[in-house]
């Protein structure tokens, strides 16, 4: 089942290649995302893949991962993780590119 994971997760990287301008999210087995208007919650027992090309993990990572209880804003694209107070993911840094070149 794992293998079957991996090969989604390889056509979500071709499809934003494709199409940059689009947010690609993978969801890991067991795992889920709960949608609040603009933003959403991850829950369960794994991970999200994040794929965005205008935010990456230097120096070039082509996506990134939230853990269970992590937030995710999808009109700002930032990612948030639960502490006393919100705060921004480390790592995750925006990328200024024009996709309407």
């Amino acid at each position: 089942m794992r293998r079957r994971g991996l090969i989604h997760q390889a056509h979500l990287i071709e499809i934003i290649e494709k199409y940059p301008e689009l947010l690609g999210i993978g969801l890991n087995e067991n795992t889920a995302i709960v949608v609040h208007g603009d933003q959403f919650e991850v829950i369960g027992q794994s991970y999200v893949a994040i794929y965005d090309n205008s935010r990456q993990i230097p120096p070039e990572g082509k996506f990134y991962f939230l853990a269970p209880g992590d937030r995710y804003n999808l009109k700002t694209r930032q990612a948030t993780r639960p502490a006393s107070t919100m705060r921004n993911i480390d790592h995750v840094e925006k990328i200024n590119r024009n996709f309407h070149a």
